[in-house]
């Protein structure tokens, strides 16, 4: 139960509307929701008329009014009712409105000496009970209280003593900020006088002109706010002109797209925040710590997140929801973020545990996380054994099997026997075989497990409708880095792709699977590249290698040795994992660059051939 105050100084700032609809818009969620109308003085919950009761119900003056004359605490139940009202996902709103406002209303809340009930009939123990009796008989996600105006005992009742957080309202003029000043000091001070207990603050520059602010009037005076109040960032609900505020209706409920049913939203959104019981806030304050990064912690000390405070935080969702996956998952992640490196695997080990157990899907995702931990601290055992469980899921996918591969690579891990027949695998279609394939081309040993993904793919099958561009593409490659000319050249006349095709990477693959098979460089099909390659508009060092070769074996040496440079200079501009057309291979960097070097010891005339051809299989 998080129990939110709104609070204004003064009245006629959109404070009950606010609260109203944010009640309801949490209720629409699927959160039971208790409003708590303590604006004694005027009263208006209970007015709207979705939240109207079926007849008259007692209220807050009526309980306390039972508790002086008895001295005994009445049945709750009397003194709340459910509104009748339709909600979206299925949640409650109950509400206690300030009393039965019949013609001895008005007496029996000046009867009501809130000080003298503090101090000598035990107030504070009643308002205490109170709140254990709303959590036991009702058991709220949330309380909402719409407090008094002002500077009064109730209040201090509903700003200190009742809430988890308060949402502070304003119209941003002088007369509010003089007032609040010493309410927000008071509210801070409680937290030293009650041993830690926390009371968050949020800020709400309300019924604001929405108006051209060429003289800096308005941002003037909401600086002088922040500065004043010690707050970082206040929420604008903006004035908004409109009959419908007279029929009192319920924005998020009629009027959901509105401009302040959206504000509403953005101001339930940062109340929400502060409770972290709540799975979703949870979840936003971590997401939040995971993309602001560093920028939490060296804002105004008057305001914001601290490291101490962040760490809080992060304990406080983790003692609410540590048997949830997907929290464990963001702890995890927020940790390796911060350089925690032990603590990071253990999180994520224990929500991929966690979320096997309840069969959700995002389980190997977050085993994988794990693994990509187990890389950074060197325990390749765990990452081995992370990769492998990971695999036994039909539900993985392309991209999450490229993954796998990915991280298997940066361990120096070997494909693992069966890898093609594992389920991840086999719940894969032909093209996304290709897509595994094209992830596997960076050594021998895996170049050979990816072939075998495509074969055991349905690769082989005659009249298969399952052949595309991209099969056909990574089964030549492969087929060719691994030394199967001639299933390379049958890969590509699979696709009717000839040698008078305009197709360029078919032609020069088709060209070297001819050369490995053949042991002659195929002069004729690298003339057609060069043709080809005139027409060529797009730069990449891989396009400039190849041009490079084919450009040596026509007998064109000075083009051939420009565009060797131009490959050379491209791979050091753009330094990333290049496929090489002398290894048939996906290279990092350096070597790719020392493919290129040997390239250059080739073309001056050393008794070399292209490394595909002795096809090495340790080769790296």
């Amino acid at each position: 139960m998080h129990t939110v105050t709104f609070y204004s100084f003064k009245g006629g700032v959109g404070r009950t509307l606010a609260m109203v609809n944010i009640g309801v818009e949490l209720a629409n969620s699927g959160k039971k929701v208790l409003m708590v109308d303590f604006d004694l003085e005027a009263p208006g919950i209970d007015t709207f008329s979705d939240l109207r009761p079926s007849s008259p119900n007692d209220g807050i003056v009526d309980y306390v009014t039972h508790y002086l004359r008895h001295g005994t605490t009445p049945d709750l139940k009397s003194f709340i009712y459910q509104a009748d009202m339709p909600l979206r996902q299925g949640g409650t709103v109950w509400v206690m409105p300030a009393g039965r406002r019949d013609t001895t209303y008005g007496a029996r809340l000046a009867s009501i000496d809130w000080q003298d009930l503090y101090s000598n009939r035990d107030g504070f123990f009643l308002l205490e009970d109170l709140k254990l009796r709303w959590a036991e008989e009702l058991n709220p996600d949330y309380v909402l209280v719409d407090s008094r105006t002002g500077h009064t005992e109730v209040g201090g009742i509903c700003t200190r003593q009742l809430p988890d957080t308060v949402a502070v309202f304003f119209v941003p003029n002088e007369q509010n900020l003089s007032g609040l000043s010493g309410v927000v000091q008071a509210i801070r001070d409680e937290e030293k006088r009650s041993s830690g207990r926390k009371i968050n603050l949020e800020f709400v520059a309300s019924n604001v002109p929405n108006l051209d602010d060429e003289e800096e009037i308005l941002h003037s005076m909401l600086r002088r706010f922040s500065r004043t109040l010690g707050y970082d960032k206040a929420t604008t609900i903006e004035r908004y002109d409109s009959l419908h505020l007279l029929n009192q209706s319920i924005f998020v409920t009629t009027r959901p797209k509105s401009r302040l049913s959206k504000q509403y939203r953005r101001l339930l959104q940062q109340i929400v925040e502060h409770n972290l019981e709540d799975r979703e806030a949870a979840l936003r304050v971590l997401s939040r710590s995971l993309n602001v990064r560093d920028s939490l912690f060296h804002r105004d000390h008057r305001s914001s997140k601290s490291r101490s405070d962040v760490s809080s935080q992060i304990q406080t969702i983790l003692l609410n929801h540590q048997d949830d996956p997907e929290i464990l998952w963001a702890t995890g992640m927020l940790c390796r973020q911060q350089g925690k490196v032990s603590e990071s695997a253990s999180f994520l080990e224990l929500a991929a545990k966690l979320a096997y157990q309840k069969q959700d899907p995002c389980a190997a995702r977050y085993l994988l996380e794990a693994a990509d931990v187990h890389v950074m601290s060197g325990d390749l055992e765990s990452v081995a054994a992370d990769l492998l469980k990971t695999l036994q899921s039909d539900k993985l996918g392309a991209a999450q099997v490229c993954r796998v591969i990915s991280l298997a690579r940066q361990a120096d891990l070997p494909p693992w026997n069966e890898f093609s027949e594992t389920p991840a695998v086999k719940a894969l279609s032909l093209d996304e075989r290709a897509e595994v394939a094209e992830a596997a081309s960076f050594s021998r040993v895996w170049q050979n497990a990816g072939l075998e993904v495509l074969e055991k793919g349905g690769l082989r099958e005659i009249g298969s409708e399952k052949w595309s561009e991209s099969v056909s593409n990574q089964s030549s490659l492969l087929s060719i880095g691994a030394g199967k000319f001639e299933m390379a050249v049958e890969a590509i006349n699979r696709n009717a792709i000839i040698p008078g095709t305009t197709n360029i990477a078919d032609t020069f693959n088709y060209a070297m699977a001819e050369w490995g098979l053949k042991r002659e460089p195929p002069i004729s099909l690298m003339q057609r590249v060069v043709e080809l390659g005139k027409s060529q508009q797009r730069k990449d060092a891989n396009l400039e290698q190849c041009m490079a070769l084919a450009y040596h074996l026509t007998g064109h040496s000075e083009a051939a040795a420009e565009r060797l440079q131009t490959a050379k200079q491209l791979a050091s501009v753009i330094p990333v994992n290049q496929f090489s057309c002398w290894s048939y291979l996906t290279r990092d960097p350096d070597q790719f660059r020392a493919d290129l070097a040997e390239m250059e010891q080739f073309f001056a005339g050393k008794a070399i051939l292209p490394r595909f051809m002795t096809n090495r299989v340790n080769e790296q």
